[in-house]
């Protein structure tokens, strides 16, 4: 059974979310989303706020829609999204002892939109469990930026079991849908908060915006072909043959760390 959900996702639990919780799950079951991962500006929570979302997601997650919450720290102008943590913390000023308390909290630390940074200090990130490569505020809606793909060239080189993942960063109604991801799941599997978490955690998913669909995590040049056929589209003439030499180059060495 194939089942689709939201990664990366804001509500007004946030300070710059702009639609509720209510209707984004009202807009799942309506669409036939099976899962939302939220990822609230923790600066936005505090102890006591934390709990009642927790309480909302819970509340509002059916067998037709699991809610899982999260948050997106910002630690020095890096911005770490936490999944699978039950509780609330402060904020640290050093990136490490940042993924290190979302791990000791039992969470996943993952790097949000890696084509945001003009510098990614990739010796402070070495125990982070993902990346965001694909970010439909950052990237675009039709195919991650050749800077994407980079950095996950590097994070692949430094750490190979690195998950990588497609968000869409959604702080507003009209931003929804735009990329979702896909996952395979047992017919006689339960569908439920640990099970999503689970194969998010493992990388056994797929990334689609509707046109295309690849599986950053089992990465080959036949796969990312419609990267680069997108990515054509949207490069003027005289740039096309030394953007595909790019792309190629990147996917094939990303191929080759597998």
């Amino acid at each position: 059974m194939q089942i689709r959900g939201l990664f990366h996702i804001h509500t007004t639990y946030s300070w710059d979310g702009k639609v509720t919780l209510d209707k984004l799950a009202s807009l799942c079951r309506k669409e036939r989303y099976k899962f939302i991962v939220i990822t609230e500006h923790a600066e936005s929570i505090n102890d006591k706020v934390m709990e009642n979302f927790i309480q909302k997601c819970e509340s509002l997650s059916t067998g037709d829609v699991i809610i899982i919450p999260g948050l997106e720290f910002i630690c020095n102008e890096i911005h770490i999204i936490a999944l699978g943590i039950r509780g609330h913390f402060s904020q640290h000023k050093d990136v490490e002892d940042l993924i290190n308390a979302i791990h000791n909290n039992g969470g996943i630390a993952i790097l949000a939109h890696v084509s945001y940074y003009k510098e990614i200090p990739y010796e402070k990130l070495k125990n982070i469990d993902g990346i965001e490569v694909w970010n439909v505020r950052y990237d675009g809606r039709y195919a991650p930026s050749i800077k994407a793909l980079r950095v996950l060239r590097k994070f692949k080189s430094l750490n190979n079991r690195i998950v990588a993942y497609g968000g869409l960063d959604l702080h507003n109604e009209h931003e929804f849908g735009k990329l979702s991801i896909v996952m395979e799941i047992n017919d006689n599997k339960q569908i439920d908060y640990d099970t999503i978490l689970n194969l998010l955690k493992t990388g056994n998913f797929k990334v689609t915006n509707n046109l295309i669909v690849i599986n950053f995590n089992n990465i080959s040049a036949l796969s990312l072909m419609p990267i680069v056929i997108l990515r054509l589209i949207h490069t003027p003439l005289h740039l096309t043959k030394k953007i595909v030499v790019k792309i190629f180059k990147i996917i094939q060495q990303i191929s080759n760390l597998r």
